[in-house]
This record gives structure tokens, sequence and C-alpha cells, in this order.
């Protein structure tokens, strides 16, 4: 038999490397309390069953299921809790709510940065509540928005044009109000502190005890009534000071001692 020292050695690297852990991104919290199933998909595409204590990276995307909740602490301090059927992705310097409901904790002197539709909250020392219902003609109106600068180029297009052009398109496909209708666009209520949100239209202060709201990123955001449905409501069995089980380590970093499945 003929060997081939070369293609041995390639072979041999080879499943060696496949044998090595995947190179993990920097930590950006931990699950402190969980209620149900809730996954973490990696940018490079594994998917992974959280567990309490289970480490969250840079690059994940959070999500909960129906009827489940889940307490996360950032790393550079504060926290984030997430209510039923909600998105959130964890980037360095930020996080970003795809939809759903979660409430914020921004921690004294540490900036807490959370985009949500093309809009930005920005808090310090700060507690409030978001919900998120994503516009379903939001790509249509983005679409609209790029044709109109092309268009400046060839000739003048005025502001006051281009908006109600994307009204009316997002009216054609905005769906008919109906049994569990949700409005679009963002709502916001400031349990302590003060948030500012920011879009393209403008910026807005809210002060503790105040609702806002904002139908899309291009209108300006305004202060409304009290609006039950922006404020999360936590079951009996979810707490707001304990976890599913107890968290006796000293930082993010800690070994956990829950069981993680990932699948790549």
């Amino acid at each position: 038999m003929k060997h081939h020292p070369f293609a041995l050695t390639v072979l041999v690297a080879a499943l060696c490397g496949a044998a090595l852990p995947a190179h993990a991104a920097p930590a950006a919290g931990q699950v402190e309390q969980l209620s149900g199933f809730v996954l973490a998909a990696r940018a490079g595409g594994a998917v992974k069953v959280l567990a309490a204590r289970s480490t969250v990276e840079q690059g994940d995307t959070l999500s909960t299921e129906p009827a489940t909740y889940m307490r996360v602490a950032l790393a550079g301090g504060g926290e984030a809790l997430l209510g039923p059927d909600t998105r959130l992705r964890l980037q360095a310097g930020k996080l970003v709510l795809l939809q759903g409901q979660v409430r914020m904790t921004a921690a004294p002197g540490v900036p807490l940065e959370l985009e949500a539709g093309d809009n930005r909250l920005t808090a310090t020392a700060a507690t409030f509540d978001v919900s998120f219902v994503p516009d379903p003609g939001a790509a249509v109106a983005q679409r609209a928005y790029a044709r109109a600068a092309m268009a400046a180029l060839a000739g003048p297009v005025t502001d006051v044009a281009t908006e109600a052009a994307l009204w009316q398109v997002a009216q054609l496909v905005a769906p008919s109000p109906g049994p569990g209708f949700r409005p679009s666009g963002l709502h916001v209520f400031v349990q302590d502190g003060m948030l500012n949100l920011t879009n393209q239209a403008g910026s807005m202060s809210f002060n503790a005890g105040q609702f806002g709201y904002t139908p899309s990123p291009i209108r300006l955001p305004v202060i409304v009534p009290i609006n039950p449905f922006v404020m999360l409501t936590l079951p009996p069995t979810f707490t707001a000071t304990g976890g599913s089980s107890p968290n006796t380590g000293t930082g993010i970093g800690n070994k956990s001692s829950a069981v993680d499945c990932e699948v790549r």
C-alpha cells in the first residue's frame, strides 16, 4: 500500500480543526431568568437553546415564544427584559429590537442605545418599556425613498411630495383592523429617568410617566395619553428580583452550570 504523507497530514489537520470549538464572539450578557422556550441565533447561523446563566454573545438574535419572558443582564451594565413573541439582536454598543416588547434598564453612567425600525432610543439611568410592531409597508416605503433620491438627480423632489407618496404606498399594503390588531410603529413608556427618541423627522425627549409614539421613522415622535398596550406585564411566576435559578457568580464570564444545546 502506497502512503501519501502530505495527504495524511492535511487529513489529520482537518480532523483536528473540526474538533476545535468555534471562535466565540465577545459576551454581550447573561441570561438571569427565563420562563418558556428561548432561542439565540448566532451570526454564523448556529442556533442555541438558552437556559438560566447562559451567556449570549454580540451578534446573537434572541427570540421568545408566546407566553415566554426572559431577563438578560447586559455585559456593559443594565438589563433587557424580553416579552412574548419578541426578537432582539445584540450588537456591539447597541441593541436592535426587530419586533415585540422589551423593558430596558440603563445603569447610571452607562449610556444605553436601542434601535427599532430606524428609530433610535438613548437613555442613561432610566427604565422604559418599548413595543415595536414593524410596518408591513416599511420595505416598500424604503424603496420609494430610494427611487425619490434617484429622481432628485434628474429634477427637484420636495419633501412634502415624497412623504405624501410614501404615505399612499404604506396605506395600500397596511393591514385592515380586526381582532387582535395592534397599530404598527414604536410605542414607549418611561417608568423612571428620561428617554430620548430620534428618527429621520427629529427628536423628542420623554420623562418619567410619559408615553410616546411614532407610526414610522419619517414621523416626529409625540407624547400620547396613557397607552396600556406598551406596558409590559409580567406573570406572577416571573418575579422582578428573582431568577429561575440563583446567580451566585460575580460576572458575565463565570462558568455556567446550565446545559446549553447548540445546533450548527
